[in-house]
């Protein structure tokens, strides 16, 4: 039997995911909320602060796993892994066994990058698409307590770490990767940091601007 609190977490993991049916109402594909966008934005690093959420996951097992150097083994090898194969699910494999409440948590301390939102106020859009290949729980966390007046700000697209009993499993709905991130953006304006830049690539001009973000469009010229 499961507690309340691994109860509420699992009814809200389950609430939380975006083309799922909800009281009778079918959630719009991801091609068209990439639509609907007037500018699509990256999360970690552009929209926030370089603050990653990962060294929580770390310093969970650190304390609770006395074999400290076989979990550093186990981190090195998945990152070398997704260095050689650029598969974002390698990262999401680090998240097996770790309680979705320790993730939740760090959604509270995450900070605004300033570049960001002086960028937003300018180019005032109607609605701002949130197209990451991070955590969609963590920026859905970060979003419902967001309170930005310049325009709608909505998750177009992200990964999903599968929960059960609150505890996330290691596996994972990828929908954004470093494969199909630049088809993804299509024709839309994407905000994005130095890392992002580099896989979209050539297809794309973009302008560096404060604080090392980017502006990218295709065939946009400046």
């Amino acid at each position: 039997m499961i507690s309340r609190e691994e109860e509420s977490l699992t009814r809200t993991a389950i609430l939380e995911r975006p083309l799922s049916n909800r009281e009778g109402k079918i959630q719009k594909s991801i091609e068209e909320k990439i639509e609907d966008a007037d500018i699509l934005t990256d999360f970690d690093g552009t929209m926030i602060r370089e603050e990653s959420q990962y060294l929580e996951i770390l310093a969970y097992f650190l304390f609770k796993d006395h074999n400290h150097i076989k979990f550093v083994k186990e981190v090195a090898k998945e990152y070398l892994d997704y260095k050689k194969n650029k598969d974002v699910s390698g990262f999401y494999s680090l998240f097996k066994g770790c309680p979705v409440k320790v993730l939740d948590k760090v959604v509270k301390r995450l900070s605004q990058n300033e570049e960001w939102d002086e960028l937003i106020k300018k180019e005032k859009p109607g609605n701002v698409g949130v197209l990451s290949r991070n955590n969609w729980r963590i920026i859905s966390g970060y979003l419902n307590q967001l309170n930005y007046p310049s325009g709608k700000i909505t998750i177009a697209a992200a990964n999903i770490p599968e929960i059960e009993n609150g505890i996330y499993t290691g596996k994972s709905k990828i929908s954004v990767s470093n494969e199909n991130l630049a088809f993804l953006i299509g024709k839309k304006e994407y905000i994005c940091k130095e890392e992002e830049r580099k896989i979209i690539g050539g297809d794309f001009n973009c302008k560096r601007l404060k604080g090392g973000i980017y502006i990218c469009k295709k065939k946009r010229i400046f």
